[in-house]
């Protein structure tokens, strides 16, 4: 009879978590977004009750841009990210976002959507 196998006593050592590559943000994505914006109607017409085409644009641009930052911060939570690559991966969305200055017709509407990614941007950190 063949001996039997001994089981090995040591703890399972626990898998390192996938490492995930995911492009969070690009220069791409944003100048994109600024395009589209341009291209916008931000007046809209006197007997139109919903909000403007652009300026519902400009609510989604901002949700775009949160909805990257919570998927960084959820993957670091999920502990796919250390603290250390969630935070340089929202460096790099914050610097794509806060680092734009566009001129013209809409240099107040993207600095007024840059100061309320401010808030996003601290409070991520």
């Amino acid at each position: 009879m063949a001996p039997k196998k001994k089981k090995d006593a040591a703890p399972a050592q626990e898998e390192a978590p996938l490492k995930l590559f995911y492009i969070f943000y690009s220069q791409e994505r944003w100048e994109n977004w600024i395009k589209a914006l341009s291209e916008a109607d931000f007046e809209g017409g006197a007997d139109d009750e919903e909000m403007p085409e652009g300026f519902q644009m400009l609510s989604s641009f901002n949700q775009d841009i949160c909805i990257e930052v919570l998927k960084i911060i959820k993957l670091f939570q999920n502990n796919r990210f250390s603290k250390e690559e969630a935070l340089q991966r929202i460096s790099d969305v914050e610097e794509i976002v806060l680092n734009q200055y566009v001129e013209g017709d809409l240099e107040e509407v993207i600095e007024s959507l840059q100061f309320s990614m401010l808030v996003l941007f601290a409070a991520s950190k």
